[in-house]
């Protein structure tokens, strides 16, 4: 979502983001000398954009059960009214 707000100016539609965009990946790993349990670490911090909590659509359009019981797609369908 950020690469096509920042390089295509996309507008966004939809919920918001449940994360940060800026967050630790690429991981790395090594196995314990003794137990062999293998551990995962991040070793890289992505600094991709505004430190926010979540990223806000331009236009938000929310989807609760009923409509994914019902099989509505709610963003196709603010979008097909635009």
């Amino acid at each position: 979502m950020v690469d096509l707000k920042q390089e295509m100016n996309a507008t966004i539609i939809g919920e918001p983001s449940s994360n940060r965009p800026n967050h630790y990946g690429n991981t790395s790993g090594f196995n314990l000398p003794n137990s062999r349990l293998s551990v995962s670490y991040s070793n890289n911090y992505w600094d991709i954009y505004e430190e926010v909590d979540v990223l806000e659509p331009d236009i938000p359009v929310y989807r609760d059960f009923n409509d994914y019981i019902n099989g509505l797609d709610t963003v196709l369908e603010h979008i097909k009214g635009l």
